[in-house]
């Protein structure tokens, strides 16, 4: 058994619940992105490199029937394959259609997130919700924030006259710790508190050295 604290296996069961509640909602959506310009190439087998793609090939392939000796562990997780074989695995046997499999599924979720199964379990629901997720255009935006530019931090700083900054805050900002010095023994600037300075008496330094 995979032993997890009460908090983290309550955070499991939510999450991979909230995957399976997506993947049936996904799932009719296929159709849809068939027709469309944002899906793959309609060879059903796994495309790599810099091949031409045509639109819907994709999802064509996710609502195609698959292969009974295909390994659901591969390039194209497949939602009537992984859903079924994992019922099947679990159960012995799977249910008569795809919304029974995934009913069943769902209601097992709190035994197979504490079972030895868990991890492999954990890496097909993901796969799965991921390859929906881009072809239904669902996907979370993963691109981290822009990074602000050390103009926008000063003039943050001008709205902010009374922020303290430390000596590796101004050294970030590119000011040199020998001008910090400079600028103190000239009485331009003083520390409001050990190694803090005001940022208005920075900033009025700056504009006048």
């Amino acid at each position: 058994m995979t032993h997890l604290d009460d908090f983290e296996q309550l955070n499991q069961i939510a999450r991979y619940r909230n995957r399976l509640d997506d993947i049936r909602q996904w799932v009719p959506l296929l159709t849809d992105t068939m027709i469309t310009i944002t899906g793959y190439s309609m060879s059903l087998a796994p495309t790599h490199g810099t091949t031409s793609r045509l639109p819907g090939g994709d999802a064509l392939a996710m609502r195609a029937p698959y292969a009974p000796d295909a390994d659901h562990g591969d390039d194209l997780p497949h939602p009537q394959q992984i859903i079924r074989e994992w019922v099947e695995t679990l159960d012995g046997h799977p249910r008569h259609t795809w919304a029974e499999n995934w009913r069943r599924l769902h209601d097992l979720t709190p035994a197979i997130v504490e079972s030895p199964w868990a991890p492999a379990w954990r890496a097909d629901i993901d796969a799965l919700w991921w390859r929906l997720a881009r072809l239904t255009g669902n996907a979370p935006d993963i691109t981290p924030p822009p990074t602000r530019s050390i103009d926008d931090v000063w003039d943050a700083l001008e709205d902010n006259p009374d922020h303290e900054l430390t000596r590796r805050d101004l050294t970030h900002l590119g000011i040199n710790p020998s001008t910090i010095t400079t600028w103190r023994h000239r009485g331009k600037i003083s520390e409001t508190r050990p190694g803090r300075y005001r940022a208005g008496d920075i900033l009025h330094a700056r504009r006048t050295a």
